[in-house]
C-alpha cells in the first residue's frame, strides 16, 4: 500500500487546502465514475475489451465519454462494448481501429442501445460502402448530433465505390445531424453538389468539414448555391482544388447571404486575385473569420 501511495498518486488524488494540507477526492471506481475515460493509443485489442465490458459496463457507471481512437480493437472487441449493460455514454471515439465490414454491425448495435449518444467517430475503421449505409439507417432513427465519417473512402463487396453514392445516402438518412465531417473521402464535385442539394432543404447542419475531396471550381459554385439556404456556420473546405474562379463564386455568395461564421481555405490552389476580392473597409458587423494559410488571415464583412 505504501507503494501506491506516491507523490504521483497524491498529485492525481487530492485536492490542496487553503492551509496546504491535502485531501483524498477520489476513492476507488470513484474517477471512472466521474465522467470521462480516455484510453487512446493503447495496445487494448479485444481481449482489453472484454476486461473493460465486464468489470465497468455491465454494471451501473456515469461514463459519458470514451475515448478508444487506435487501440488495436477488432470486431470482436466491439461486440464486448455494445453489447454492454450499461451504456449512458454521450460521446464514443473508436476511429483507427480495423473493425472492418463486420464490425459495422456492432457499430449499430451500439448507436441503437446507447440512446444518450450525441457524438460518433468512426473514422479510418476500414468500412465498406455497405456495412456505411446499413450505419446510416440506424443513426437515422437515433438522436446522433456528431458524425465524423473521415478518411473512410469505402469499397463496396458488391459495387464499384462511387464518391457520390456516400453523398446522396447521406442526404437522404441524416435528417438531425448538427455536425458531419466528412474529410478525406474523394467525393468530388459530384459528391458535392449532392451535399449542396440537401443543405437547401435547411436540414440542422451547423458545422460542415468536406476537407481533402479533390473538390475544384464547380464544386466550390454548387456549394455556394446550397449554402444561403443552409443553417452552416462553420465550413471547412481546406486541402481541395478549388482555383480564383470557384473561390470568387463561393465568397460573392456567403457575402450576399449566409449564417457562416467561420471559413477554413487553406491548403487549395487559388492565388492573389480572389484575396483582392475581399472588403476591407467596412464596419465589424456580422463578420465572417477566414482562415487561410495560402495568403494569410482574413476577416470578410457581410
Amino acid at each position: 500500500m505504501g507503494d501506491k501511495l506516491s507523490d504521483v498518486f497524491l498529485q492525481l488524488f487530492c485536492e490542496k487546502n487553503s492551509d496546504g494540507t491535502k485531501h483524498l477526492r477520489l476513492k476507488g471506481k470513484d474517477l471512472y465514475q466521474r465522467i470521462g475515460l480516455d484510453l487512446s493509443y493503447n495496445d487494448i485489442g479485444d481481449e482489453g475489451m472484454e476486461i473493460l465490458a465486464q468489470n465497468y459496463l455491465h454494471e451501473q457507471n456515469n461514463l459519458k465519454h470514451l475515448n478508444l481512437m487506435h487501440c488495436d480493437i477488432g470486431p470482436e472487441g466491439m461486440k464486448f462494448l455494445s453489447s454492454s449493460d450499461f451504456l449512458m455514454l454521450e460521446t464514443c471515439r473508436i476511429n483507427g481501429n480495423k473493425l472492418g465490414p463486420s464490425g459495422a454491425r456492432h457499430i449499430g448495435s451500439l448507436i441503437n442501445r446507447c440512446p444518450t449518444l450525441l457524438h460518433i467517430d468512426i473514422a479510418e475503421t476500414d468500412l465498406t460502402l455497405d456495412s456505411i449505409e446499413s450505419i446510416l439507417i440506424v443513426i437515422e432513427g437515433s438522436t446522433l448530433k456528431i458524425l465524423d465519417i473521415s478518411r473512410i473512402i469505402p469499397k463496396s463487396y458488391y459495387t464499384k465505390y462511387d464518391p457520390a453514392t456516400l453523398a446522396d445516402d447521406l442526404a437522404v438518412v441524416l435528417k438531425h445531424l448538427e455536425m458531419l465531417d466528412l474529410g478525406c473521402n474523394n467525393m468530388g464535385d459530384f459528391g458535392i453538389q449532392l451535399i449542396a442539394i440537401w443543405l437547401k432543404s435547411r436540414p440542422p447542419l451547423r458545422a460542415l468539414v468536406v476537407s481533402g475531396n479533390n473538390i475544384k471550381d464547380y464544386g466550390a459554385r454548387a456549394l455556394g448555391f446550397g449554402l444561403p439556404f443552409s443553417k452552416i456556420r462553420y465550413l471547412d473546405i481546406s486541402n481541395n482544388k478549388i482555383d480564383d474562379m470557384g473561390l470568387m463564386d463561393l465568397l460573392d455568395t456567403i457575402k450576399k447571404s449566409s449564417q457562416l461564421r467561420l471559413l477554413y481555405l487553406w491548403g487549395n490552389t487559388f492565388g492573389p486575385i480572389s484575396c483582392k476580392g475581399l472588403p476591407d473597409n467596412e464596419p465589424p458587423r456580422n463578420q465572417i473569420l477566414l482562415v487561410c494559410r495560402n495568403c494569410g488571415p482574413a476577416t470578410i464583412v457581410q
